[in-house]
């Protein structure tokens, strides 16, 4: 999760009119999915073996200025 807002935080220095929503999503190397977006109430989707389901997490909200 550190690395996901760290990340995020690196987007506020682009000087991009362009540029838009942003997501990043990353596993730790246990396998445990993390993430961060620029956009609030956005998520991601995973299955991992030994569920029997996909399951649905939150992102980490990183206010960019974009």
């Amino acid at each position: 999760e550190e690395a996901c807002v760290e990340a995020m935080n690196d987007f506020r220095a682009l000087q991009d009119p362009y540029a838009g929503g942003i997501s990043i999503r990353a596993m730790d190397r246990d396998g445990n999915p993390a993430g961060a977006s620029n956009r609030e109430g956005a998520f991601l989707w995973y299955w991992q073996e030994g569920m029997d389901e996909p399951a649905k997490l939150p992102l980490i909200h990183v206010q960019t200025g974009h």
